[in-house]
């Protein structure tokens, strides 16, 4: 909205206009928006009705999307009031990525004509319907929102909700990478950015140091939060029966001097176990 914000007042005598009532509209509109915009990130309000929640149809023909409610990053709400079914396509999609999006929408509904004066004619609603559609594009995740992603085999005949919600497999429906917004809930990605990320195999009983950044000392704090998960035990069968319960990954941040008296922030993983393991890192810094 350009300007101040100006909220309509009423007195007696007063003649409105349908400019008027648009301003009364967009008023309320505007000001939700921006408090949305600003105190709530984009992404799907789980605890809204069926929280936006994707999958399969029994067949595995089509996908089924819940009612519910999202927030983009304009503010807007996005908001499912019934279940949707969508086609996914299959043939089309062969060996790709295809996503489930929501997006804002809104259209002029409920047309009231006046026979005598068509200037006196006009939609006497606006209707917020959000779009869900398939698409090979990832979304943007701040206007167009994903809701779930599937990876599809050349051979795909079928979609299949995932066995494992952690590891959904080929053709299986991953929802690992919506993002979520809403009461009580704060994503990391929101108070920190991604440092670095990325794969490396560490030995058996071995270590390895990976450079986070360089940086003059200054005395200021670096509040680092690493992860590291294991990909896969590079190994045969027999040496995986050496693995003890208690053996696994370790990892820690080092701050080390440089010769060029800079500060060194390393990420340190070490691997207790005999056998090698390729390993997934990632490290946010809080802003």
């Amino acid at each position: 909205m350009e300007g101040a914000f100006r909220r309509i007042n009423f007195f007696k005598g007063f003649a409105t206009t349908a400019e008027d009532w648009q301003a009364v509209e967009s008023y309320h509109a505007e000001k939700r928006r921006l408090h949305n915009k600003y105190f709530h990130p984009p992404g799907v309000i789980e605890e809204c009705l069926g929280g936006l929640a994707v999958t399969a149809t029994r067949d595995g023909s089509a996908l089924h999307i819940e009612p519910g409610m999202a927030l983009d990053e304009e503010g807007r709400e996005l908001y499912l009031p019934q279940p949707v079914d969508l086609d996914p396509n299959l043939q089309e999609f062969r060996s790709k990525t295809i996503y489930v999006a929501i997006e804002y929408k809104d259209k002029q509904v409920d047309f009231r004509d006046n026979a005598f004066n068509s200037d006196y004619a006009g939609h006497a609603f606006i209707e917020e319907l959000p779009s869900i559609s398939i698409t090979a594009d990832p979304p943007d995740n701040r206007t167009k929102l994903e809701l779930a992603r599937i990876a599809l085999a050349p051979d795909v005949a079928s979609i299949k909700d995932p066995t494992d919600l952690s590891r959904p497999e080929r053709n299986e429906i991953n929802r690992l990478f919506v993002k979520r917004t809403g009461r009580f809930r704060a994503q990391l990605e929101n108070i920190a950015d991604v440092m670095l990320e990325g794969t490396r195999t560490v030995a058996g009983s071995g270590t390895s140091l990976i450079l986070i950044q360089h940086d003059q000392p200054s005395g200021e704090h670096h509040f680092y939060v690493p992860s590291v998960c294991p990909v896969e035990l590079k190994s045969d069968r027999d040496m995986l029966t050496r693995v003890h319960q208690n053996q696994g990954l370790y990892w820690k941040i080092l701050i080390r001097w440089t010769q060029d008296n800079l500060i060194a922030y390393q990420l340190e993983i070490a691997n207790s176990s005999p056998v090698d393991m390729l390993v997934a890192y990632k490290v946010y810094r809080f802003r």
